[in-house]
Formats: C-alpha cells, structure tokens, sequence
C-alpha cells in the first residue's frame, strides 16, 4: 500500500490527519475515473477537501490534467456558495464586478494545482487556508471599488477615506429639494442620498463608504426620502 509520504506532493513539515491519509488510499486504489466518480456521487461532507486536493495534485503531477483538474473543479463547485457567502458579508454586498467570483474561484484552483510551498498548507488545513484566500481577495475587491468610489467624486472632494475621516457636510447642489432639507437629514442618511442621487453611486459603493451593509444603505436612502417628502409637506421635523 502506498504511503503519504510516498505520494508526490510537497507535503513535508505537516503531519496529515489520520482520515486524509485513509482517503486517499482508497481513492488511489480506485483509478481516476471511478474516484471521481464516487467523489461526486458522494454527499459533500464524505470526502475532506485535503484529501482532494492532495489527490488531483497526484493526478497533474502523473500527467493527467484532465483527471486532476476535474477534480479541482468538482471542489471549486462545492465551496462557491461558501465563497459567495464569505465575499457577500465582507463586501456589504454582491461586488458588482462582472466575473468576480469566477476568477476567485479561478484563482482558488490554481492555488490548489500548485506545487509551491506557499500553497502546501492547502492540503493540511484547507478551511483555514480557505478563509484567508477569500479574506485577502476580498480586501483587494474592497480597495478596487473605493478607488472606483474615489473616481467618480467630484475632483475637489477628496478621497472617500479623507472625507469620511475629517466629517466633512456634503456639499448639495440647487437640483436637490433644498439644501435646508437635506441638512436637516440625519448626516449617514445625507451622505447616502447624495452619493446615490446626486454623484450616482451603487448601493455597494455606498456601503463600502460608510462601513455599512448594502441593506443599511437601503434603509437609509428609504429614510431620507421619507424625511424630505415630509419636509416638502410642511413638517421640518425630520427625526434624526
């Protein structure tokens, strides 16, 4: 019987868990394509994600791209709502990049192909590894749409982070329902209703400006809305 430490991945200052290395003896046994198979017939739960990992690793390091990558995508499908869960909390939202958590996922798999030893903690710990992957994309995604953020501000307003930082009143121009209304707005709801209305921001722009969640924007641009209907109607007292 083959033995971890036979096998050819770079695995070396780890000692692999009890289960992986029972695993992956049966798997090996099998062949390519029955493994494969059963992985996939199998709740997702029944194989750990080191031993996938470790076994497609075999499979590209044995010439078989096919059989290896296969199995990399077969991970890749069953941690991408995990994926899409992790990014949507960081990023108070869906990014609303196009293709964002493809090339993530992309990227995941990649990592997981690897024989660096960067990327040898993969098949040791791969839940701890996973988290800080999609951590570290998703802070790279976040700085991304700030710097969109920053773009699309007018030219003397300064950065999101300076202007946030220093408080400073937005200015608001005579196109909004008077600027003593919008004054009166509670400042987080302000601040939200003008750089949705007014320097056309998304919702996730927002969120990210203000440190908040998509949903929170929404109920602040709800209660803007409200205070300035009420304050149209006669009623300047717009509740903070």
């Amino acid at each position: 019987m083959v033995t971890a430490t036979e096998t050819q991945t770079p695995i070396r200052c780890y000692e692999l868990e009890h289960k992986v290395v029972e695993q992956l003896s049966y798997l090996r046994s099998l062949g390519p394509h029955e493994a494969t198979r059963q992985i996939r017939e199998a709740p997702p739960a029944e194989y750990l994600p080191e031993a996938l990992v470790l076994l497609a690793r075999e499979y590209l390091g044995r010439g078989q791209p096919d059989a290896g990558w296969g199995l990399l995508k077969l991970l890749a499908a069953r941690v991408s709502r995990r994926v899409k869960k992790v990014t949507s909390r960081m990023l108070a939202g869906a990014s609303d990049r196009a293709g964002f958590y493809d090339d993530l996922l992309g990227d995941l798999m990649v990592a997981w192909a690897s024989m660096e030893a960067a990327n040898e903690f993969w098949a040791v710990r791969f839940n701890l590894t996973f988290q800080r992957a999609v951590t570290s994309a998703c802070k790279r995604e976040r700085t991304r749409i700030c710097a969109s953020l920053d773009d699309r501000l007018p030219g003397d307003a300064g950065t999101v982070g300076e202007r946030m930082a220093a408080r400073e009143p937005v200015s608001i121009v005579d196109t909004v329902v008077g600027k003593q209304a919008l004054a009166a707005l509670p400042e987080n709801h302000r601040m939200a209703f003008v750089l949705s209305r007014l320097n056309q921001l998304t919702e996730l722009e927002i969120a990210v400006a203000l440190g908040v969640t998509d949903r929170t924007v929404r109920n602040y641009l709800r209660a803007a809305e409200e205070g300035l209907a009420r304050w149209i109607a006669g009623d300047t007292r717009i509740p903070t």
